[in-house]
């Protein structure tokens, strides 16, 4: 979930019928300066309903010198954790240069990345990203992969997108977007079917 869809309200009610410590909370907050991102996080934990946030992640990076231009930034969410607010932090990244500096930062324990096989709004093509996403892996971070299925360019051909993200050994979670609730259980089906 992330602030700017304005899914919190929502995940507030959903976490009404199942138990907390059965739910891992991700959002993603757009802000970049470090007093916004203080505010967002207590604004963001209202209006989820929860005391901690399990990970927050500043939200589609673009800028290859990010770790070193929002340094306060990520102090105040490093800050959070050591308070109990928020467990663990990375970033969401949408360029090659962003992906690059989260790789080689120690600061994001986890990255999440667009991944298909055929590089469908990725940052560039699946044979310059993979290696990137594994050598974050390698070196301990959380590798969440989105866009799986190129935002519904690849709609037909779930199947082998699955199936390349499952091959690669990296991801260690996804999220994929819903139009109907159809389109979800269809693709529940397909993931036991495709997993290596």
């Amino acid at each position: 979930m992330a602030d700017m869809y304005g899914s919190h309200p929502y995940f507030r009610e959903a976490l009404k019928f199942v138990p907390r410590e059965k739910v891992t909370v991700l959002t993603k907050v757009w802000t970049r300066d470090a007093v916004g991102v203080k505010q967002d996080l207590e604004r963001f934990r209202s209006e989820i309903g929860t005391d901690t946030i399990d990970i927050l992640l500043l939200h589609c990076l673009t800028d290859n010198d990010w770790p070193g231009k929002m340094k306060a930034t990520m102090d105040v969410v490093s800050e959070a954790r050591e308070k109990g607010l928020v467990r663990s932090f990375g970033v969401s990244c949408h360029s090659m240069g962003a992906l690059s500096a989260a790789v080689e930062s120690p600061w994001p324990e986890v990255i999440l990345e667009r991944i298909n096989h055929t590089g469908a709004s990725m940052d560039d093509t699946p044979a310059k990203v993979v290696p990137l996403l594994k050598k974050g892996h390698d070196k301990g971070k959380v590798i969440l992969g989105m866009k799986i299925a190129g935002v519904g360019e690849l709609a037909g051909q779930i199947d082998r997108s699955l199936h390349f993200m499952f091959s690669q050994g990296f991801v260690d979670a996804f999220t994929m977007g819903f139009e109907t609730i159809p389109q979800m259980d269809q693709v529940f089906g397909k993931i036991e079917a495709v997993r290596v």
